[in-house]
C-alpha cells in the first residue's frame, strides 16, 4: 500500500515521527504489494497479501489464450488486498457490506440501494422505464420514458437476414437498456435522522411524460456483480482502478484522495489498496446524480462525508426491509419479523475496523483541517468526525468483502470440469467444443473466470498488449478490452473516454501512448510515443457465469435472449466496417450452424449455479423494493403528490431469502410484452 501523509498543521517534528509510525502500522501491507510484474502483473496477492506475480511478455499477434483453458472456478484464489492494519473483524466487515449494499436508506430518495440495479443475479431484469436515449435525447424505443419493452423490440439493431451482417437494416437504435435512477433533483443536503435527503425541485429533463419527471435511466447495461472479485478492473469502460484510493472509483489517478488515521494526532494519508477493484467500483454510484443520489444542476451534489453523516446517523440498518432469521450473513442480526438490523452502523465499522480509523475525537471540515472543540458541533452536516471522514473507505472495503463471497462456483459445468462427466448434457458439451474450437470464444472467455479481465489473466497476458489490427497493421490495446462492433464506434467511447479527475484516458494502453507512465508495463518493445492504439468503444469481456439469468446483453442490452447473442457473433457484430480502427481482430464471421447455436445455448445455460438462480446462501439477501416504471405508460403518468412533479413510482417486492433460497428468478426476455418462453432461449 502507498501512502503519503497531508497535514499542513503539524510541526515538522511530529511529522517525522509521524511517517515512522504509520510506515510501520502499514509494513505488512506494503511488503505484500509485491513487485509489479512483468507484463504488468498485479502488484498484490490473494486476500492475505503475497507476493506480486510475474506476469508474462505478450506476443504480437493477439491474446493467444492456449495458457488460459478452461477450468472449474472452484478453489480459485479470490483477489484480494491484506488488509492488516485496517480490519479487525472480517466476519463483521462481510455482515457491513452486506447490510449496506441491500439498504435503500443509502438512496438520497430512501429507495435506491446497491441491490437495486444487482438483484437478479447480479444484473437487472426489469423492462418498463429501462431506456436511455443516449446523446441522441431521442426514445427510438417505445416513444418515450416509462415504456415496458416488448419482444418485437429486440435485436436493437435488425438485419432482414440475421446471420448476414451485411444485409438490409430493417431498423436501428442507439438507445440502451439500462437500469432506472432517481428523479432529475437538486440535492441540498442530508437530513440527519431521515432516509430522505433534503431537495429541491428543478425542471425536468427529457425524462419526462407531459412534464411529469419520470425516473432516470443509466447509460450502460448493468453488469452482474456474481464473480466481479476476479477482475482485474470494474464497470464496463474499467474506470474502477485495480487500486482503492478510499474515496473514489479512480486509484492512484486521483492524488488528492485520502483518508484520516488516527496514530495520537488526526493525520491525512493517501492509501492504495491492490486488487481492490470492487471497492473501486462501489464507491461510484451512491452518490451520482441518476444511479442513487439526487443530482446538482444548480450546486453541489451530494459527497461521501454528508452520506457518512446520513447513515451513521441512522438507527435501524435496513429500517424497512425484512431480514430472514437464517439469513447467511445478517441472520444473528435480524429483527425478523420486524424489519431492520438489531444494531447500528456505528457498531458495525467499531467491530470490523482497526481502531486508528474511527476513534478520534477530533472533528474535521470538508477538507480535513481540524476543528477547534470549542466550535465542533456533531448536528452541524459541515462537520464530520473520523468516522463520517472516512465513511467512503468503509463503505468500499466492506463492499468489497461482502461481494468477494458472492463466488458460483458449482454450475454443472463447474462440476463437470471438476470430474462429474455426467454434470452436462451431450448437447451441453457439443456447445463447449464449439466454444472453444469453431466459435473461437476462448479467445476472449478464457481460464476459469471466462473473461481475459481477469486478475489472473492479466498477471499471465500483461496489462497491456500489441496485437494486430482488422486494417492490417498493429495496435496497442489493455489486456480483456474488445471493441466487438455492437455499435457504432461513436455511440460509446468506452475505454477511450475520460477519467474523473484529469479527463485522462482510462486505457493504460492510451496512457502509454500519450507519454503516461502512471501505470508501467513491460510490453516490448515498449510502447511509442503516439502508437497506434485500439481502445476506442472497447470494453471488458464480462465472466459468462449465470449468463441465462443476466440479460439483456452486451453494454448496450440490445439483446434479449442467448440465441440473439450467438446470432450476434455467428454474423461476426454488428458494425465491423464501420469500427475496423479498432474492431477486435478475432471477431468475424463464424457461420454457425442450427446445430451449432442450439449447442451453445446449452452450453451458456449449464454456467448457472442453481444457488444463483434460487437466491440461496450465499447469494440470499435481505426485502428488498424495486422501483419498477410508474404507473401509467409512456403516454401518461399519474403525479405522486410530492409537489416535485414526479410520477407516482410502481414498486416491486422482492422477499427476503434465507440460507436456503426462495422462488427462482425469472428471465429477462419473459417480463416483455408478448415474449414466449420458446422467443426467450
Amino acid at each position: 500500500m502507498r501512502y503519503v501523509i497531508r497535514n499542513r498543521f503539524i510541526a515538522s517534528a511530529i511529522v517525522l515521527i509521524l511517517v515512522l509510525t504509520i510506515a510501520a502500522m502499514f509494513a505488512s501491507v506494503y511488503a505484500a504489494s509485491g513487485g509489479s510484474g512483468s507484463g504488468g502483473g498485479t502488484s498484490g496477492g490473494g486476500t492475505s497479501g503475497g507476493s506480486g506475480t510475474s506476469g508474462g511478455t505478450p506476443g504480437s499477434g493477439g491474446p493467444g489464450p492456449a495458457n488460459r483453458p478452461l477450468a472449474t472456478l472452484k478453489g480459485v484464489p479470490i483477489p484480494g488486498p491484506n488488509l492488516s492494519g485496517f480490519v479487525s473483524d472480517s466476519n463483521a466487515l462481510v455482515a457491513l457490506g452486506k447490510a449496506l449494499f441491500w439498504d435503500m436508506q443509502t438512496g438520497s430518495d430512501g429507495v435506491q440501494a446497491c441491490a437495486t440495479c444487482h438483484f437478479n443475479a447480479g444484473a437487472d431484469s426489469r423492462s418498463k422505464n429501462t431506456i436511455n436515449p443516449r446523446k441522441t435525447n431521442v426514445f427510438q424505443v417505445g416513444g418515450g420514458p416509462n415504456y415496458q419493452l416488448q419482444a418485437s423490440d429486440f435485436p436493437f439493431h435488425k438485419l432482414s437476414n440475421p446471420q448476414q451482417q451485411s444485409s438490409i437494416s430493417l431498423s436501428d437504435s442507439s438507445n440502451v437498456t439500462g437500469s432506472q435512477g432517481t428523479f432529475f433533483t437538486q440535492f441540498v443536503d442530508v437530513s440527519l435522522g431521515s432516509s430522505h435527503d433534503l431537495a429541491a425541485p428543478v425542471l425536468a429533463d427529457v425524462y419526462n411524460v407531459n412534464g411529469e419527471k419520470t425516473r432516470r435511466v443509466t447509460g450502460r447495461n448493468t453488469p452482474s456483480n456474481i464473480n466481479a472479485v476476479f477482475n482485474y478492473r470494474n464497470f464496463w469502460d474499467g474506470r474502477a482502478q485495480n487500486e482503492f484510493n478510499g474515496n473514489n472509483p479512480f486509484g492512484n489517478r486521483d492524488p488528492n484522495s485520502n483518508v484520516l488515521v488516527n496514530v495520537g494526532v488526526l493525520t491525512m494519508v493517501h492509501i492504495a489498496l491492490p486488487n481492490s477493484s470492487l471497492a473501486s467500483q462501489a464507491v461510484g454510484p451512491p452518490n451520482n446524480g441518476v444511479e442513487m443520489a439526487y443530482d446538482s444542476p444548480n450546486g453541489i451534489g451530494r459527497t461521501w462525508k454528508k452520506l457518512g453523516k446520513k447513515m451513521l446517523a441512522l438507527s435501524i440498518p435496513l429500517a424497512t426491509q425484512r431480514v430472514a432469521a437464517n439469513d447467511s450473513v445478517l441472520g444473528a442480526y435480524s429483527r425478523y419479523p420486524a424489519a431492520g438490523l438489531n444494531t447500528n452502523y456505528v457498531t458495525l465499522i467499531q467491530r470490523a475496523f482497526a481502531p486508528q480509523w474511527w476513534n478520534s475525537s477530533t472533528y474535521s471540515d470538508a477538507n480535513g483541517n481540524p476543528i477547534p472543540s470549542y466550535l465542533v458541533n456533531p448536528s452541524n452536516t459541515n462537520q464530520y468526525s473520523q468516522m463520517e471522514y472516512n465513511f467512503s473507505m468503509f463503505w468500499g472495503l466492506a463492499i468489497q468483502a461482502y461481494e468477494a463471497t458472492l463466488v458460483s462456483d458449482n454450475s454443472p459445468f463447474d462440476q463437470y470440469m471438476a470430474g462429474n462427466q455426467s454434470a452436462m448434457s451431450s448437447l451441453a458439451v457439443q456447445g463447449m467444443n464449439v466454444f472453444t474450437g469453431k466459435g473461437n470464444c476462448i479467445a476472449c472467455h478464457n481460464g476459469p473466470e471466462l473473461t481475459d479481465a481477469a486478475v489472473s489473466s492479466i498477471a499471465s497476458q500483461g496489462l497491456i498488449q500489441r496485437v494486430n489490427a482488422s486494417d492490417f497493421g498493429t495496435y496497442v490495446r489493455d489486456t480483456g478490452f474488445h471493441n466487438l462492433s455492437v455499435r457504432p464506434t461513436s455511440d460509446d467511447p468506452g475505454q477511450a473516454g475520460g477519467d474523473g479527475i484529469t479527463g485522462a484516458s482510462l486505457s493504460v494502453a492510451q496512457l502509454a501512448a500519450n507519454g503516461n507512465n502512471l501505470y508501467p508495463t513491460t510490453l516490448q518493445p515498449p510502447v511509442a510515443l503516439g502508437e497506434r492504439t485500439g481502445v476506442h468503444g472497447a470494453v471488458k469481456t464480462p465472466g459468462l457465469r449465470n449468463v441465462e439469468l443476466t440479460a439483456p446483453f452486451f453494454h448496450n442490452g440490445g439483446e434479449m435472449s442467448l440465441t440473439d447473442a450467438v446470432t450476434f457473433y455467428s454474423r461476426g457484430g454488428n458494425f465491423f466496417v464501420q469500427n475496423i480502427a479498432d474492431v477486435d481482430t478475432q471477431l468475424r464471421p463464424f457461420n454457425f450452424t442450427i446445430n451449432d447455436t442450439q449447442a451453445l445455448v446449452a452450453f451458456l445455460q449449464a454456467l448457472t449455479d442453481e444457488r444463483v438462480r434460487n437466491q440461496s446462501a450465499p447469494f440470499d439477501h435481505p426485502e428488498l423494493f424495486v422501483p419498477l416504471g410508474h404507473y401509467g405508460n409512456q403516454f401518461s403518468v399519474i403525479d405522486d403528490g410530492t409537489g416535485f412533479g414526479d410520477a407516482l413510482t410502481s414498486f416491486m417486492q422482492i422477499p427476503a431469502t434465507g440460507q436456503g433460497g426462495g422462488v427462482p428468478f425469472q428471465k429477462f426476455c419473459l417480463s416483455l410484452t408478448n415474449a414466449n418462453a420458446a422467443s426467450c432461449q
